[in-house]
């Protein structure tokens, strides 16, 4: 299973971020720069249209409600 999570640092994406990594799950990191606009970018918005991070990909479905990525992270790489 593919796994990116499109993240901007400063944000609340870096709970699902430090999940994944203490999980040592397989997973590919690809930070959004706020300051550059880049999560407005034609890109990105085919990833999410509301233009918002984080958003995690898990092959074809994308989630982007920071709520349930944290819990869906734990669960799919905690337990």
């Amino acid at each position: 299973m593919e796994i990116v999570l499109y993240y901007a640092p400063t944000t609340c994406a870096l709970v699902t971020y430090v999940t994944l990594t203490e999980a040592e799950a397989d997973f590919e990191a690809r930070p959004i720069n706020l300051g550059k606009v880049q999560h407005m970018s034609p890109e990105f918005l085919t990833v999410n249209p509301k233009h918002k991070v984080p958003v995690l990909v898990l092959s074809l479905i994308h989630i982007s409600e920071p709520t349930r990525l944290g819990m869906i992270s734990y669960a799919v790489f905690c337990l």
